[in-house]
């Protein structure tokens, strides 16, 4: 009690600071909802509204507060199917007519709760408060109206129970980063269908507000029948039945593939980096040697990626303190005598890789991934360049975008990227979790700048995407499409080019061939011999994956 005196005794009390100290009072105090009854609700309400009317006697009032929510705190969870069902029917009694001006303060009396603590209760379970929750539903209504409506601005203001067209505006824009009369412009202007025909409003939005380039046209189908061999790579078991994120290289003409393995959970427990190798063309693989690993859990290994010079084959690999918590970037060399990984150097750089080392035409060197904090989740599209284009040497940081926010506000969850470089010009390519528009960052300087964010027009689904140039100019770009994880596709360009015309469909659902399979998803792939090999997971269900890799004849393509 002493600490929260302490803390708010000299604090001058708006508004803004009343609800701040009692949301702390009632998270330092839990209340069980059996025991709200316990609070004189008048008094207390009456003691809360005289914290900015009566200065004088702040000392005194602070105290009482305090002591009523202790006395009727037990120490235990607020949660309870009580306090659900409260918030519950003032979600449905909001929606039922979002016109009317809710009063939480009548809703309380009728409930005999303290206003102050079912304020704080519905802010608890929602993450908003009450006022902010009936905006977000009137806007919701509102994007109805607009989209399956020609009623003006002004009918749909009154409809949606706003107090003039201007607020109705204020309060759109907050949530949606246009005015109600921009976003009837967007959605009535399509004027890229193909793009459109998937997006909700709220990609809409994005793509209106980012430029767009078409990497995309009539596309020809080749049948994976007449180019394609697929096998397995490691199938999951008691030990390791989550597989993940896996890498593929060729080195001395032999495949190497890794992965990250879990018991059942991605990212749970221990987190294990194995790899194995194929010495006919991706047939039969070894039996999976373990690279890195913490018996404990405290550290967590994820994911390789591979990167070969002077005839030296490296991984790279992240040490995490937990999922996605990147607390090093760490460089591990092939012994070829041992057949074994050894570590070369571990750096404190919260770098997430995503894809092997590409070689840029200036000599240099470039990883792309994310960037965070130290010891945090790195939500930030960015690459790493080793100026000296020597992999054991320094690498420098350069920042995609300034932070993980998109044009429209949302966040970046995983930008996991991947390249497709042509001399000084290179394009990456982006996940995007948060909307279903497909994005692209262009280059021309080899990586040292960036453009804005851009759309394009391969229809990407929210999941890792890789990249590459194969040794006779064709590019690709392998990844799911829209909508989901089932779609396995790559498509390849002209060239030199960066207009894809051709298309494999790898994967789509249940596989007939391997008699197993749900999703198909986070590729890697490398070329050899003429051929490409793609790597990837498989789901046998959610939380059960192995990973097959698909051998596609250049030649035949």
């Amino acid at each position: 009690m002493e600490k929260l005196f302490d803390k708010y005794i000299n604090r001058q009390f708006d508004k803004n600071e009343v609800d701040v100290f009692l949301d702390e009072v009632f998270s330092y105090y839990p209340i069980k909802c059996e025991n709200i009854r316990y609070i004189d609700n008048k008094n207390f309400d009456k003691l809360v509204s005289q914290l900015q009317k009566n200065p004088i006697i702040k000392k005194i009032i602070i105290e009482d507060i305090i002591n009523i929510v202790k006395k009727a705190s037990d120490g235990c969870s607020i949660q309870s199917p009580i306090i659900d069902e409260l918030t519950g029917e003032i979600k449905s009694v909001i929606k039922g007519d979002l016109a009317d001006n809710f009063s939480v303060e009548s809703y309380a009396k009728q409930k005999n709760i303290s206003v102050y603590y079912l304020v704080h209760l519905f802010k608890k379970t929602t993450g908003m408060t009450v006022l902010e929750y009936r905006d977000k539903e009137r806007v919701h209504k509102a994007i109805e109206y607009l989209e399956g409506t020609n009623e003006s601005i002004s009918e749909i203001s009154i409809k949606t129970g706003f107090c003039s067209p201007s607020y109705f505006s204020e309060v759109f824009k907050k949530y949606t980063t246009v005015t109600p009369t921009e976003f009837r412009k967007i959605i009535k202007e399509e004027k890229n269908a193909y793009k459109l025909k998937h997006f909700n409003y709220q990609d809409k939005i994005l793509y209106n507000k980012i430029k767009s380039i078409d990497i995309c046209g009539d596309v020809k189908e080749i049948l994976k029948e007449d180019c394609v061999l697929d096998y397995i790579v490691s199938l999951p078991n008691e030990e390791y039945g989550f597989l993940h994120e896996t890498a593929i290289i060729e080195y001395k003409g032999v495949l190497f593939a890794a992965w990250y393995n879990n018991k059942k959970l991605e990212l749970t427990g221990r987190t294990t980096i194995r790899f194995s190798t194929s010495n006919d063309d991706g047939k039969t693989w070894s039996e999976a040697k373990i690279v890195r690993d913490d018996i404990s859990a405290e550290i967590l290994y994820c994911p390789p990626v591979f990167a070969v010079e002077n005839e030296t084959l490296y991984m790279f690999m992240n040490e995490m303190v937990g999922p996605d918590l990147i607390h090093s970037f760490d460089l591990l060399k092939y012994n070829n005598d041992t057949k074994e990984f050894q570590l070369v150097w571990s750096r404190p750089i919260p770098f997430k890789l995503n894809t092997n080392v590409y070689k840029l035409k200036n000599g240099k060197l470039m990883l792309p991934g994310r960037i965070g904090k130290l010891d945090g989740f790195p939500n930030t599209p960015a690459v790493l360049i080793s100026d000296s284009g020597k992999i054991e040497d320094e690498w420098r940081l350069i920042k995609i975008q300034a932070d993980g926010k998109l044009p429209d506000g949302a966040n970046f969850v995983h930008p996991e990227i991947s390249a497709i470089v042509l001399d000084e010009r290179i394009y990456v390519f982006s996940r995007n979790d948060e909307r279903n528009v497909p994005l692209v960052y262009i280059s021309n300087d080899f990586g040292e700048t960036w453009s804005d964010v851009l759309s394009h027009n391969i229809p990407f689904s929210s999941s890792k995407i890789y990249s590459g140039t194969l040794k006779n100019g064709v590019n690709y770009v392998v990844g799911n499409v829209y909508p989901g994880r089932n779609k396995l596709e790559i498509f390849f360009s002209k060239p030199n080019e960066i207009n894809f015309d051709k298309k494999i469909v790898l994967q789509d659902g249940f596989s007939q061939h391997f008699r197993f399979g749900k999703m198909w998803h986070y590729p890697a792939a490398c070329e050899y011999n003429n051929k490409l090999y793609v790597i990837y997971t498989v789901n046998m269900n959610w939380n059960t994956r192995g990973a097959v890799v698909s051998v596609i004849d250049i030649d035949k393509i």
